[in-house]
């Protein structure tokens, strides 16, 4: 059994959506034989979020949470052992993003917490 984060994208919506929409990436731990099992589990995970929660407002308007896709699903590295027979432990590797800066300088301001103009994102 493989070991996989997957990146679920999910967003408050209202009946009369105005832009800009917030959207939340929740990044699950799933497992699988292969990665397309491990795509049906996120995607299946997305779709319960969307339960109805009766309390959910933005702007004080009705929302729903709105299963949008998986943005990836990527592999977990092991830091000990055969990556593909042995379970998440201390210090593997979850997930990792591809972000690309048009300078050092925006780069080391998002690794400070800071916002950032991104150029790319895989």
């Amino acid at each position: 059994m493989k070991w996989y984060a997957a990146h679920v994208v999910l967003a408050p919506l209202t009946a009369e959506q105005n832009v800009p929409i917030d959207v939340f990436e929740n990044v699950y731990l799933v497992s699988g034989v292969t990665e397309e099992q491990a795509l049906r589990r996120a995607e299946a995970l997305g779709r319960a979020e969307e339960v109805v929660d009766d309390d959910l407002t933005l702007d004080g308007a009705p929302a729903k949470m709105t299963f949008l896709g998986v943005r990836k699903i990527v592999s977990i590295s092991n830091a000990v052992g055969p990556q593909d027979e042995a379970p998440p432990a201390d210090g593997c590797e979850l997930t990792y993003s591809r972000i690309r800066f048009e300078t050092l300088g925006e780069a080391q301001h998002f690794a400070e917490g800071g916002e950032a103009k991104l150029t790319s994102l895989e």
